[in-house]
């Protein structure tokens, strides 16, 4: 008989009897522990503290828009008549989204328009918006949209027209002035301003539902006006037909005149404002811009509004106004250009724009 003796190195008996208390001991501890133990790639439970942390309270904040895509409904959004009348409009296959309104309450009386910057609504403002109305159309992706602005008076409107009109001026005549472009129409009748727009472009379906919108709505309104009263006191010789623009405040003055310092102008007082373009051809050629700010007959506040503007300019030349104060036409160049202002009265004329000093001086004979 063959026997067979197996030697195991001390070590070895270590490491089998540490294997063997492990495989019993770690199984009892790790069933000891909670079944619903989380592990680290969980998300923390929510607590219940009235007070939720930093983080939670940065995560709930909303971000702020400046203009809410439909305002709140409520009494002082009510249609107006004109609006009551554009919600009814239907044509077949078009859907019509609810109504965008916005009137002016108290706290709120900057203009909350849809695709409007702060300048925009500032500017109808001070043209007298009283009320906006939008309807919204809808064919698969095509839109075409209404926008309705009600003014306090026809000057206010035609401001707007002259502001915010597309296309050029057309022969089909609807209200009391017409614009149109391929995808557009827009017009003012009495103290309402219409713009309908499509979306799409180069479509006769959308074309024609536009066109009918605008007979309408005409239609629809039975009161009309007459161009500002200011426009006829323009000169006339050179002048630019289309591009006059009403001023009827500091902001749309900014906006449509590039003459410096026009904060120093009091625009509280005057009446009126226009400014138009006019193309200079002899003995030169080129396009300068005029400003005429009217005080209906007061010929006070003219006078010290002009000497409110001197004083600005003379100042931040580091001039002394005095001489140019006792005379009633003053240029001054500005860089390349030329801006020359003149006191009539009760009227305020200002040239801006002018590469040669003589081209104010031309344009501005022709005041009377």
């Amino acid at each position: 008989m063959i026997s067979v003796s197996l030697v195991v190195r001390p070590i070895y008996s270590l490491a089998f009897g540490l294997a063997f208390v492990m495989s019993y001991a770690v199984p009892r501890v790790f069933a000891q522990l909670p079944a619903s133990a989380p592990s680290t790639s969980t998300a923390p439970p929510t607590t219940t503290s009235s007070s939720p942390s930093p983080a939670t309270a940065t995560a709930n904040v909303q971000p702020a828009v400046s203009l809410p895509e439909q305002p709140p409904a409520g009494p002082s959004f009510k249609p107006t008549a004109l609006g009551s009348f554009v919600e009814r409009l239907a044509f077949d296959g078009w859907n019509g989204a609810t109504l965008y309104l916005w009137q002016p309450v108290a706290g709120a009386v900057i203009p909350q328009l849809p695709e409007s910057d702060g300048l925009k609504a500032t500017i109808l403002q001070e043209f007298g918006l009283k009320s906006f109305t939008r309807k919204s159309l809808q064919r698969g992706q095509r839109y075409i949209h209404i926008d309705v602005y009600e003014f306090a008076n026809n000057d206010g409107a035609f401001a707007a027209y002259s502001f915010l009109r597309r296309g050029a001026t057309t022969v089909v005549l609807r209200g009391d002035a017409t614009s149109e472009d391929d995808d557009s129409i827009s017009f003012v009748q009495g103290k309402t301003f219409i713009s309908i727009y499509g979306t799409s472009g180069d479509d006769e379906e959308s074309k024609d539902v536009i066109r009918r919108c605008a007979t309408k709505i005409a239609k629809g309104i039975v009161e009309s006006g007459a161009p500002p009263y200011i426009l006829s006191t323009m000169p006339q010789l050179e002048f630019l037909h289309g591009s006059e623009k009403i001023v009827m405040g500091p902001a749309s003055a900014r906006r449509f005149c590039p003459a410096p310092y026009l904060n120093s102008l009091d625009f509280k007082q005057f009446k009126l404002a226009c400014v138009a373009d006019y193309q200079m051809r002899e003995p030169v050629k080129e396009r300068v811009k005029l400003l005429l700010v009217d005080y209906g007959g007061n010929a006070k506040a003219a006078a010290a509004s002009y000497q409110s503007y001197i004083s600005a300019l003379c100042q931040s030349r580091d001039e002394n106004p005095d001489l140019r104060l006792a005379q009633d036409s003053n240029q001054f160049r500005n860089g390349a250009t030329f801006t020359e202002i003149q006191l009539h009265g009760s009227r305020i004329f200002m040239v801006t724009g002018a590469r040669k000093k003589y081209s104010a001086e031309l344009l501005l004979r022709q005041i009377r």
